[in-house]
């Protein structure tokens, strides 16, 4: 077996994507029949024929159902993405469909555009992110396998004998961004594929790569911008920092003020305490006072009683004496 190189094709020489996409999945639809919904190619029947599919139906992605038995193909594609302009409920009846026809152990081939994840994105229209294609896909499918899909150019090469022309993964590093999710799904537990290495086709010019200049330029704006979000951070935290101490400045005098009113305050009920004190004590004294006038004014009437009776006796004798032997 010998290795021949590749002639560069030409801008008008090269296939369009979607042949390099089916020349990718060709080792699946091989020997099985097959249903293509909403095929991006016009000859995707011919060219799965000539892949030696066992049969070939087509079906379009607005139909409200697909006319076929439950579990009647062996492989359903999916490759011109879901509708744009339907809503959530309408993608997950296509999917519930997309895995009604598929056999238990078939294969289910769904492709997206690829977008970065949004916070509250729901809708799938506009490309969509790997984790909700994930969670959508796997309310339908046992069983789930997302790559990403990235169109490049690079030198490949062909073994006489065979088609394909085939590349291996360290060639990705010549990709530019991934543009769609390929999702291999089936209703089994075990995979019905393997991926080993991916299929290479020339695609057309790629997106050109930004240049060195432009990344560091990039690179600087974005160190500009991160500097001045720290500043403004930094001037956040200062503000931040002269509020608190203001707070706890306030704070302190709050305090000071209110222990020495709570002293104040235990002072006067110190003050009222001794009062109280003394109060009852006068008030003590007062009633001893009131009690020992009372206990002269009783002796004194009993000495007037006493001088009146030494009056009344001494008057007595006086007369007695006067009186003749």
């Amino acid at each position: 077996m010998s290795a021949t190189p590749t002639s560069t094709p030409s801008a008008t020489e090269t296939a369009p994507p979607e042949r390099g996409l089916y020349v990718f999945l060709e080792p699946l639809v091989r020997g099985r029949s097959v249903l293509d919904v909403a095929s991006p190619m016009p000859a995707s029947a011919t060219f799965l024929t000539e892949a030696r599919a066992r049969s070939v139906a087509l079906a379009p992605a607005d139909a409200p159902k697909i006319d076929a038995a439950d579990g009647a193909f062996d492989v359903v594609l999916c490759l011109g993405g879901l509708p744009e302009g339907a809503d959530d409920i309408a993608r997950h009846r296509l999917l519930a469909d997309l895995a009604r026809v598929l056999r238990p152990t078939g294969c289910c081939v769904v492709r997206v555009p690829h977008s970065a994840p949004r916070p509250g994105r729901g809708k799938l229209s506009g490309g969509i992110s790997r984790t909700v294609f994930d969670e959508l896909l796997r309310f339908h499918f046992t069983t789930v396998d997302i790559v990403a899909e990235t169109r490049f150019r690079g030198v490949g090469f062909s073994v006489s004998g065979v088609e394909a022309v085939a590349v291996n993964e360290d060639m990705a590093n010549l990709a530019a961004s991934p543009s769609f999710h390929l999702a291999l799904c089936t209703n089994g537990r075990e995979r019905t594929w393997v991926l080993k290495e991916s299929l290479w086709m020339s695609l057309g010019e790629a997106p050109p790569s930004p240049s060195a200049d432009q990344e560091v330029a990039q690179l600087r704006r974005q160190c500009d911008e991160l500097n001045a979000e720290r500043d403004s951070l930094r001037e956040t935290m200062m503000t931040a920092d002269d509020q608190r101490d203001q707070r706890d400045a306030a704070l302190s005098a709050l305090r000071r003020e209110a222990e020495r009113h709570l002293r104040q305050i235990s002072d006067d009920a110190a003050a009222i305490e001794l009062a109280s004190l003394d109060r009852d004590r006068a008030l003590r004294e007062v009633a001893a006072a009131a009690a020992a006038t009372q206990a002269l004014k009783a002796e004194l009437r009993q000495r007037e009683a006493d001088i009146l009776a030494l009056e009344t006796e001494l008057s007595r004798l006086k007369k007695s004496s006067r009186r003749p032997a």
